[in-house]
């Protein structure tokens, strides 16, 4: 652990989204570990190996963390479309409503503080 840089942190990270990790290990008779690699799980791989290594410095077993500052691939978001037509700027009545009253409560607590 002590002779871990961030070069070789760089270069697990290249190969693991390259599939160089991937494999199909056969576990029990009608079991199979399907492993493919890719973006997100070098993300998580270096994520993990990087609060391991916080731990390390922290418990005097490492001087420093050579998975900080290494720049991790983005995982798969998810991304919201609003459809426009959907709702057509009408609000639901109902949530008007309790806005409306929420307002009301803040602006009443607001100035029975600024009275008092």
């Amino acid at each position: 652990m002590k002779d871990l840089t961030s070069a070789d942190l760089r270069a697990l990270a290249r190969d693991v989204i390259a599939g160089e990790s991937a494999a199909d290990v056969k576990t029990k008779a009608r079991w199979r570990a399907i492993v493919k690699g890719g973006k997100d799980t070098a993300t998580r791989t270096l994520a993990l190996l990087s609060t391991l290594l916080t731990y390390a410095v922290e418990e005097g077993y490492r001087a420093d963390n050579p998975a900080r500052g290494i720049v991790l691939p983005s995982c798969n978001k998810r991304k919201i479309h609003l459809d426009a037509s959907a709702s057509c700027g009408k609000v639901d009545p109902v949530f008007t409503d309790a806005a409306l009253r929420v307002t009301d409560v803040a602006l009443r607590v607001r100035t029975e503080r600024g009275a008092a």
